[in-house]
């Protein structure tokens, strides 16, 4: 390992060394308005850094979650900075964010909504999308958003799936294809800059996010709208690891709901799921991402591992963070936030 790498991987720990922990939660969740989330965090935790010269007293809730997500990126960015060999490898964590803003884009064109689009989108990462983000906010219908999006990946999955209505739309499977291509390219990606064991390995990291979100789509599209087997078959990302192709697919035969959840806690996976009825599928595998995670990060020595495991835990305590925010502002009661927070 040279010099560089063992610097990143040192970095890495000590960053996560700095988390937020179990106590800082629980004195969080007693918070009563954003500005005191705000005040905690600028004046007891590592979050002092980009909360300086910020005035907590007077924060929106808005400002307070970019500033956490832009705090996470330029984390990430300073890690890259150690001298990885690949790190425009590490800028995978874009194709995600792109996804996620052209879906959001399609609901506002339906729905009209451009404040909740604009209060979300990722500023911190406009630099480095294939698509100008900014023009993406101006977006008013679908033309519009193929002439944004006309050079990158998406334009003509997008093209082809334009509706006659919008009230047509077939939300699912565009997200799905467009999912499709993004971990397509990625497992590509992988495979030309790794090679032997640590390429494998590095597969099998993604390999993970990709069957849970698979398992999120089959269980959502069973609980939720009652859908075929052979609809979902259709919406699925055919990359496969711990669960084997028929392991899937008898999830995706099963009778309920219940039933693809009740075989995930049967699964590999078992030790990480809670058996609380009212918990997210998402909120599920969340927290077996995160747990794999952290055992990574707290066993490896090999920095690329080391890095896309802190990013993964990192960016999970931003999502914990914006649940007390956004718990805090709609007066939850706290038990029902700790509820939420993956640890």
């Amino acid at each position: 390992m040279s010099f560089a790498s063992g610097a990143l991987s040192a970095k890495a720990k000590a960053m996560y060394g700095r988390r937020i922990k179990h106590a800082d939660y629980q004195a969080l969740i007693q918070k009563k308005s954003v500005a005191d989330v705000a005040s905690y965090l600028k004046h007891e935790t590592y979050y002092s850094d980009i909360m300086a010269g910020i005035n907590e007293a007077n924060i929106h809730r808005g400002q307070l979650e970019m500033l956490l997500r832009y705090d996470w990126f330029n984390r990430f960015s300073a890690l890259l900075r150690y001298g990885n060999e690949k790190s425009h490898f590490y800028h995978y964590i874009i194709g995600h964010n792109e996804i996620e803003q052209i879906m959001a884009c399609l609901h506002m064109i339906e729905h009209g909504d451009k404040l909740e689009l604009v209060s979300k989108m990722p500023v911190h990462l406009a630099h480095y999308m294939s698509f100008d983000l900014f023009a993406l906010a101006k977006v008013s219908d679908y033309e519009q958003l193929l002439e944004v999006v006309r050079h990158s990946p998406y334009y003509q999955i997008l093209l082809e799936s334009k509706p006659r209505y919008m009230s047509d739309f077939d939300y699912v499977g565009v997200e799905s294809r467009l999912t499709k291509i993004y971990y397509d390219d990625l497992i590509k990606t992988i495979h030309s800059l790794f090679n032997g064991e640590k390429r494998d390995k590095i597969e099998s990291m993604f390999t993970v996010l990709i069957e849970l979100n698979n398992i999120i789509k089959i269980y959502r599209l069973k609980k939720y709208y009652n859908a075929s087997a052979d609809k979902i078959r259709e919406v699925i990302t055919p990359h496969y690891g711990s669960f084997s192709k028929e392991m899937i697919n008898k999830m995706i035969e099963a009778d309920d709901a219940d039933e693809v959840l009740e075989q995930l806690r049967k699964s590999r996976y078992k030790n990480y799921v809670s058996d609380q009825p009212f918990m997210y599928i998402e909120y599920q595998a969340k927290a077996i991402n995160y747990a794999i995670n952290r055992q990574t990060i707290n066993f490896s020595t090999d920095p690329d591992f080391v890095l896309m495991s802190y990013m993964v835990l990192s960016e999970t305590e931003v999502d914990n963070l914006v649940n007390i925010i956004e718990g805090i502002r709609y007066h939850i009661a706290p038990d029902k936030i700790a509820s939420l927070l993956i640890e």
